[in-house]
């Protein structure tokens, strides 16, 4: 089981960076993206860390 945990993490973290990559290209081309970019990003921050939350507390 360890090694199929680090491949999902593995997959998690590529997926993560391709995100990251696509969202850095599309603010670099349109700068007026940064905005609704950056709320969407605090948002997205907000949530996980309460689903975090949620499932640490909820043994």
């Amino acid at each position: 089981m360890p090694a199929l945990y680090a491949v999902v993490i593995t997959l998690a973290v590529l997926v993560g960076a391709l995100l990251v990559g696509g969202v850095f290209y599309a603010v670099h081309r349109r700068p007026a993206l940064n905005g609704p970019v950056t709320a969407a990003i605090a948002t997205i921050s907000a949530l996980t860390a309460l689903l975090a939350l949620a499932f640490t507390t909820a043994r």
